[in-house]
């Protein structure tokens, strides 16, 4: 029975039905076996869960005005390219009903030309069929008549001589026959109906999607193309044949410095940029702080400010390197940082936290041990203080020296890892030192691979089709287009998620 609830008797709250209960609702809803929370606590708790998450919710509303934006002007582009098409198709009407009237006037003055030519000949066929008729009586009247001839007028007989030989002469020359003037007999060829409705039926409108605007982009660079990865709406732009700086056994897999339209590339001893929007603007300098060990393979992330940090890398002159450096993006200057690796490696996994850079895995050598292999290791990178130091050695439940990529995921604080023995995927909890194996990724990378993270998605670039894990469901996709890596060496690749 409804009845009225006095604010002071409101002690409960149940969750089934998400109402307000006092002394007297409060038996009915639990003998229903409903959830029923204490009022006062639950509303501490929804408040601290807001405040805890306040920071989450701030970048959601961030993201959903600027996917608002983008909405709003993808649809201005599709409202004016309707505009466009329907003033085209106007005009296209328009101008084709003026050429039918002109050829519909260009037919029937043609056909009245010929009907004239038509009248003209009858008119003279008649008049002169009229008058051999005349004539060709009189001589029959003249015979009918008893009269001698002879008895006429020599003036009659002459007339009538001449009739006769008016009359019978042309009779005698064509044997008989009837002389012939021929009419002009028109007939419109037309095309049937049904086939220029048929023809119109090309006159058609091609759909295509247009994509609302991102920033969600993979990048590609292979030795003559540049290819984007829109992730949100997967699919694929190809800028063939352009200029790119690909090197040999550069191994870029692991760059990842494509920054608001902006990549920059680092190899031994040179740096190239280049902006997306021009795809043929690849310029070249050189490493402004000599590259002591001409290294390549080099790691490098973008510290979301004005830097990139260059770490790591394979030397010819001394193998494997500890180097980092940081270079600014505004001034184009180079500073070699006094902090070294804490163990030598390349193909190093990059992700950023605030200040913070979390250095993951990788390839190398352990301090102390001669054996190179991949690192079972987290290490954090300072990027204020430049100082370096292990968050982590060997991971609980993790088999040792496999992992082959990883990354950082803010939003759940935690890491992920992609490993070689049996492909396995894991979720790692830094704080208690805790991993979960996660759904099986369902591709299997037996050398390079690197993880990308946008949002709630981690995707798996491993020279084959790209995969996306989602991080709240635990389940793994396809993307419906991928890059195709048959055509060169993946590894020796630049692909890089865009950082804005």
């Amino acid at each position: 029975m409804e009845h009225s609830h006095h604010e002071e008797s409101i002690d409960h709250i149940c969750e089934n039905c998400s109402i307000l209960l006092c002394k007297e609702c409060l038996k009915s809803h639990q003998e229903n076996g409903h959830v029923v929370v204490d009022y006062v606590q639950s509303v501490k708790d929804g408040y601290n869960r807001a405040i805890e998450n306040n920071v989450i919710l701030e970048n959601s509303i961030n993201e959903k005005v600027k996917r608002k934006f983008l909405v709003e002007d993808s649809f201005k582009k599709v409202t004016s390219e309707n505009n466009t098409n329907t003033s085209t198709i106007d005009r296209y009407f328009r101008e084709l009903h003026d050429l039918l009237h002109v050829k519909e006037v260009e037919l029937k003055r043609e056909l009245k030309s010929y009907q004239d030519e038509n009248y003209e000949t009858y008119c003279t066929l008649l008049s002169k069929l009229d008058y051999e008729i005349k004539q060709s009586q009189i001589i029959q009247n003249h015979l009918k008549s008893s009269l001698d001839p002879l008895s006429q007028s020599k003036v009659t007989n002459m007339e009538f001589l001449n009739n006769v030989k008016e009359v019978l002469t042309p009779l005698q020359s064509t044997q008989g026959e009837v002389e012939s003037q021929s009419f002009t007999q028109s007939t419109f060829t037309n095309e049937p109906i049904g086939d220029i409705i048929k023809a119109t039926e090309n006159l058609s409108l091609k759909n295509s999607s247009i994509y609302l605007n991102t920033d969600d982009l993979i990048i590609r660079i292979t030795p003559k193309s540049i290819e984007t990865f829109d992730i949100v709406n997967q699919y694929i732009e190809k800028n063939q044949y352009v200029k790119t700086p690909h090197q040999s056994e550069g191994y870029f897999f692991y760059q990842n410095a494509f920054i608001k339209n902006d990549i920059y590339i680092f190899y031994q001893s040179k740096y190239f940029h280049f902006n997306t929007k021009d795809p043929n603007s690849f310029q070249e300098f050189p490493f402004a702080l000599n590259n002591t060990y001409n290294s390549r393979a080099l790691s490098t992330i973008y510290d979301g400010k004005d830097s990139i940090y260059i770490l790591g890398g394979y030397s010819n002159q001394i193998g494997i390197v500890d180097t980092i450096y940081r270079f600014n993006i505004y001034t184009k200057l180079f500073q070699l940082l006094d902090s070294t690796l804490l163990c030598k490696g390349y193909w190093l996994s990059l992700s950023l936290n605030g200040r913070y850079i979390y250095i993951i895995g990788g390839w190398g050598r352990k301090p102390n041990d001669v054996i190179i292999g991949f690192l079972n290791r987290i290490d954090q990178l300072d990027t204020d203080t430049g100082e370096i130091k292990n968050l982590k050695t060997e991971f609980q439940g993790i088999p040792t020296d496999s992992v082959m990529c990883g990354c950082y995921q803010p939003s759940t604080n935690k890491f992920y890892f992609y490993t070689k023995h049996i492909h396995e995927f894991y979720e790692y909890d830094l704080q208690l030192n805790e991993s979960t194996k996660l759904a099986k990724p369902p591709t299997a990378s037996t050398f390079c691979c690197k993880l990308a993270i946008s949002k709630n998605t981690i995707y798996l670039i491993s020279g084959g089709p790209i995969h996306m894990y989602n991080t709240q469901k635990n389940v793994w996709a396809q993307c419906k287009n991928s890059f195709n890596f048959n055509e060169h060496k993946f590894e020796e690749e630049f692909i890089s998620l865009q950082y804005n």
